[in-house]
């Protein structure tokens, strides 16, 4: 497995970070972007990613994620 380090504003974003998961939940996707479980949530709610369902439980696609470090501000997600 090959950690990689992913060009953002935020250096620590992604940085050391296993991605051969495709989806994580929330609290390795909120340790994936270098923010606080409650950022994301509050970014769930605003719609800037819209996280896929398993169950109850909110899981964000790895490429989700890569999208809102690059494109900040739009909406990304493969939620329905």
């Amino acid at each position: 497995m090959k950690n990689m380090e992913l060009p953002s504003q935020s250096e620590e974003a992604g940085k050391n970070f296993d991605i051969t998961k495709e989806w994580l939940d929330t609290k390795d996707a909120a340790k994936f972007l270098s923010v606080s479980e409650a950022s994301l949530l509050n970014m769930v709610n605003q719609r800037k990613i819209i996280p896929g369902k398993l169950g109850r439980r909110n899981r964000y696609h790895i490429e989700d994620l890569l999208s809102l470090i690059s494109f900040r501000g739009k909406r990304v997600g493969h939620g329905n």
